[in-house]
């Protein structure tokens, strides 16, 4: 198996229904399930393949926020 990480992060949480339908109109651009996918990049790592496994990685896209918020996290 390989240690090198693939350079790409995202985060997958899970939320209660209620959650989903209070946030779906707001921050929500998409909720799928990326089950299947997260096992066939698994199972590629695994596999010692983190270029095909790479090329399956969804494209990230940064989040526009204001001065303020970003601000707030760089202290």
């Amino acid at each position: 198996m390989v240690s090198k990480a693939v350079p790409a992060c995202r985060a997958h949480i899970i939320i209660p229904d209620e959650a989903v339908r209070r946030h779906a109109g707001g921050w929500a651009v998409a909720i799928g399930d990326v089950t299947a996918l997260a096992h066939a990049i698994h199972g590629l790592v695994w596999d010692d393949d983190v270029d095909s496994a790479t090329r399956l990685l969804p494209t990230e896209h940064p989040c526009p926020v204001g001065e303020e918020l970003l601000a707030h996290f760089k202290g």
